[in-house]
C-alpha cells in the first residue's frame, strides 16, 4: 500500500528524498482517484436519496455530540486536528441544514460555531492557534451539544 511505503521511506535513515517525493506523489494520485470515486458515488446517492431536514439536523447533532465524551468532561480527540475535524463536521451539517431548511435550522447555534471557528485558525507567523483555550473550546462544544438537542 502506498501509505505503508511512504511511512517506511520516511523512517529510513538516511532518507531517500527522491523516493519519498515519488511515493508521496503516487499516494496523492491514489487518494485523489479514491476521493473522486467516493464523491461520484455520494453525488449519485444524493440525487436518488437526498437527506431530509430531520436527517441533517440529526447528523449535525451527532457531529456535535461526538466531539466530547458522553460525560462532557473532555474531548474525544484532545488535539487540534481532532477538535477541528469535529468542528468542520458540525459546521458542514449546520450550513447544509440552512440550505435545505432555512426556517427550521436553529439560528442560535451559529454564534457558537463562529466562536469555535475563531479559536482554530493559525494566524500569520504562528505554527499553532494563537490564544486557543482548551477549557473555553470544551465549554463551546458543550453549548453546541446542548443546542443540537433542541431542534
Amino acid at each position: 500500500a502506498p501509505t505503508y511505503q511512504l511511512n517506511q521511506l520516511m523512517e529510513e535513515s538516511p532518507r531517500d528524498r527522491i523516493a519519498i517525493a515519488r511515493t508521496a506523489n503516487d499516494l496523492a494520485a491514489h487518494l485523489e482517484s479514491k476521493l473522486l470515486e467516493l464523491q461520484t458515488a455520494a453525488d449519485r446517492d444524493s440525487l436518488t436519496r437526498p437527506y431530509t431536514p430531520t436527517q441533517i439536523r440529526e447528523r449535525f447533532g451527532a457531529a456535535a455530540r461526538h466531539a466530547i465524551t458522553p460525560d462532557g468532561r473532555r474531548f474525544r480527540n484532545a488535539d487540534w486536528d481532532g477538535v477541528t475535524q469535529h468542528y468542520l463536521g458540525a459546521a458542514a451539517y449546520y450550513y447544509v441544514w440552512g440550505a435545505v431548511d432555512p426556517d427550521g435550522r436553529d439560528a442560535n447555534v451559529r454564534p457558537t460555531l463562529g466562536l469555535i471557528g475563531g479559536f482554530l485558525p493559525f494566524p500569520k507567523g504562528y505554527n499553532s492557534p494563537k490564544g486557543a483555550d482548551p477549557e473555553r473550546l470544551l465549554e463551546l462544544f458543550r453549548q453546541l451539544q446542548a443546542g443540537a438537542k433542541h431542534p
